[in-house]
């Protein structure tokens, strides 16, 4: 597994649910520490995340860092289940795009569903979250749906990234 940048094709695919019997292989866990260390080294350039299909791995599971602990959290399977009317634009970035910041525009609040391996039978656990958790749920479950977020950016943005893109080859 590696950091997969922009160009790669395997950005643009739409991810795998996982099973019980998927989370409970080894080559899952195998996977998910291989991913975890990955995660770590991109914690030092500022990433608070990790979608699967970053490194590779077509599943629907991410990762995220704890804001006050710093414990890593897994998410399986999650869904947006529920998006707010009121839309808010804040500046992103992705590690797919180093160095790239859009301010992108996206629902405040979301209603979302997960497990995490730790959960019996993968049951789900509903939330609803505003705000900075809001955008970073949603910018992972874009990874997942094979989207990236430079296809929410405006017109004017997508010049910006077109330049980039001949600058960066």
């Amino acid at each position: 597994m590696k950091m997969l940048k922009y160009t790669s094709p395997l950005l643009r695919r739409e991810s795998v649910t996982l099973t019980t019997f998927d989370i409970e292989s080894e080559e899952f866990k195998k996977n998910l520490s291989s991913l975890v260390s990955i995660f770590k080294e991109q914690q030092r350039v500022g990433g608070v995340a990790l979608a699967a299909p970053q490194v590779g791995w077509n599943i629907r599971l991410f990762i995220m860092a704890d804001l006050v602990t710093g414990e890593l959290e897994t998410f399986i399977n999650p869904r947006i289940i529920d998006k707010s009317k009121k839309q808010v634009k804040m500046q992103e970035g992705c590690l797919s795009f180093p160095g790239v910041y859009l301010n992108i525009n996206r629902p405040e609040t979301i209603t979302w569903e997960f497990t995490t391996p730790e959960t019996p039978n993968l049951e789900l656990s509903t939330e609803t979250l505003s705000d900075f958790f809001s955008r970073l749920i949603q910018h992972e479950v874009d990874h997942l749906d094979g989207k990236l977020f430079v296809d929410r950016a405006s017109p004017v943005q997508k010049l910006k990234i077109k330049k980039w893109r001949k600058r960066h080859k």
